[in-house]
């Protein structure tokens, strides 16, 4: 029987101690493979399912471009370890950055790329901005602000609620005054909520990449608005706007996927790491 080619091989595994596993994925690159390696950081909870097609397709795509890719589910999120309702965002974080150096020791790679989605963009720009080693950034549909990201969830939530129990529309006013034990079907904890609620990005005080593409599929002032924070601190940030429906917003049962953003992503990082 032939092997696969080597763009196509993808090698799951787990990582982490016995109680805090974390299930994660590596995509072999193309030859000849590029010095650059990049972490999927993915979106949280409904929005991890509705995406993750789209996740892989974008590894699969990076990976015939020549960059070795490692993609994470965090703990408390598809094949990991945890419980939903306990993790934090600091779990999460640790996650990432286990995933960072899982991706150096296989690929043995000079740089790090992290392409974000959503709530995992925001967290792609935190870590990136405590490491040297992240040289560039893929912010794409950034969670800019963690109030609102999670009132537009709560809102949603409410909304699903209300198509199967008739709910009254006012349950939708001030859809996060109190803090939520579920959202779309996810438990959430207090400290969870907190932390996410906590989220600025347009407070950021300097840059986390020197090269960042700000990349959205919908109009968005928030992220139009962010680039040029990020350009204010002397990032060669690009923003890309390309018309596309909202990911996290569609039926999983669709398996949709955005090939326009998906080759903007592949493209835009071949042009930089050359």
């Amino acid at each position: 029987m032939s092997s696969a080619p080597a763009a196509e091989m993808i090698e799951p595994f787990f990582m982490g101690s016995a109680d805090h596993q974390i299930f994660a994925c590596y995509h072999m690159p193309a030859e000849p493979a590029r010095d650059c390696g990049v972490v999927i950081c993915y979106p949280a909870w409904q929005e991890y399912i509705r995406s993750h097609r789209a996740c892989l397709q974008l590894a699969q795509r990076l990976a015939r471009a020549g960059f070795p890719v490692l993609r994470a589910d965090y703990l408390g999120t598809g094949d990991s370890a945890g419980d939903s309702a306990a993790v934090t965002l600091d779990d999460w974080r640790a996650n990432l950055r286990a995933a960072i150096s899982e991706l150096r020791d296989r690929s043995g790679v000079g740089s790090i790329c992290l392409v974000g989605l959503r709530l995992g963009a925001s967290l792609a720009a935190e870590i990136a901005a405590s490491s040297r080693e992240i040289t560039s950034l893929v912010l794409w549909d950034p969670a800019v602000n963690g109030k609102q990201y999670l009132e537009e969830t709560a809102i949603e939530h409410q909304e699903a609620i209300m198509r199967f129990l008739a709910r009254p529309k006012d349950a939708l006013k001030h859809a996060t005054e109190q803090r939520p034990s579920e959202l779309l079907g996810f438990a959430i904890g207090a400290q969870m909520f907190d932390q996410i609620m906590a989220i600025n990005m347009l407070a950021a005080r300097r840059s986390p990449a020197a090269d960042i593409l700000v990349v959205e599929s919908h109009t968005d002032e928030p992220a139009k608005e962010l680039t040029n924070v990020l350009l204010g601190y002397g990032a060669r940030a690009r923003h890309q706007h390309v018309e596309c429906f909202k990911l996290w917003t569609e039926s999983v049962d669709k398996g949709l996927v955005p090939l326009p953003v998906l080759n903007a992503i592949v493209d835009w990082l071949s042009e930089v790491h050359q």
